[in-house]
């Protein structure tokens, strides 16, 4: 569905995915694996524990001609590591071939969540689209080849996030539990004190949505029949991303004996909620 090409690693024999946990190869542990594309290693090298399920160079399928997976007798032109995933980007020949593709999902025959509903949300918006191309052919027959790809990744949406805020009484400093007699029990924990709110705090909790913004008991020490001091807010947050795939290969076959190859893989990767953003030569 995302087009990416590690989901093909999952069909092959000893690729293990339950749907919990990371993918593993073997019952290994997922950072013994090695992904490489055209024999260079893409693998996040800092952070390995997911190490089958996210590539940093977020690969599309357009990229890809060939998956291998090695699970024994690798030979040395393969890097370290006990299983290897092995990716190989498309090559031109002497036809000139292209394609042209585009898809779009929005959320005109979409439900809502279950949640959501519960919780008064409207339906959030939602509009992917994905599209590219790719060109390869000859330069010289039989001795120069090139192919390259292009793919655009549009998604603009909004994602609902469920918080927890504060019931109007603990905003005033008002904490309320349950003695074990089972008795509501309010104190006052400022006047206990002897102090009065700080102004800065005062400041601050009034930009914080107020106890009437309260639609769920999923967070927070309240339920429906007991408000105590926090509860759940549910409410929609944009959350787009936006990506861009470039791949440009070059091939020169001298001989039967002598075969070079280029590669220049580029992405860009900008996700609105994270803050993050990805550039991968």
């Amino acid at each position: 569905l995302n087009r990416s090409p590690l989901a093909l690693i999952t069909s092959q024999a000893g690729v293990t995915y339950n749907g919990r946990t990371n993918t593993i190869i073997n019952g290994q542990r997922p950072s013994f694996s090695s992904v490489t594309l055209d024999g260079v290693n893409i693998q996040d090298n800092y952070i390995r524990t997911n190490a089958l399920d996210f590539l940093p160079n977020l690969l599309l399928l357009d990229q890809v001609a060939e998956v291998t997976v090695l699970t024994s007798n690798s030979s040395a032109a393969v890097g370290g590591g006990s299983s290897q995933i092995i990716f190989t980007t498309p090559s031109g020949s002497n036809a000139y071939r292209g394609s042209l593709y585009w898809s779009n999902r929005n959320k005109a025959v979409a439900a809502n969540t279950w949640f959501n509903n519960r919780d008064g949300i409207a339906r959030p918006p939602y509009n992917q689209n994905q599209g590219g191309g790719s060109f390869g052919g000859r330069i010289i027959r039989d001795k120069l080849f090139f192919y390259t790809n292009y793919e655009a990744f549009r998604l603009h949406q909004q994602s609902s996030r469920n918080t927890t805020i504060l019931t109007a009484d603990a905003r005033n400093g008002v904490y309320t539990y349950r003695d074990s007699a089972g008795q509501v029990r309010k104190v006052n924990v400022l006047q206990t004190m002897g102090v009065r709110m700080d102004a800065t705090i005062s400041n601050l909790l009034q930009k914080v949505p107020g106890p009437e913004k309260i639609n769920n008991y999923r967070v927070g020490d309240s339920s429906e029949t007991f408000l105590r001091n926090t509860a759940g807010y549910t409410y929609v947050l944009r959350n787009n991303r936006i990506r861009d795939n470039v791949t440009v290969k070059g091939d020169y076959i001298r001989s039967t004996r002598h075969t070079f190859s280029g590669t220049f893989a580029w992405n860009r990767d900008y996700l609105d909620l994270s803050l993050i953003h990805i550039s991968e030569p």
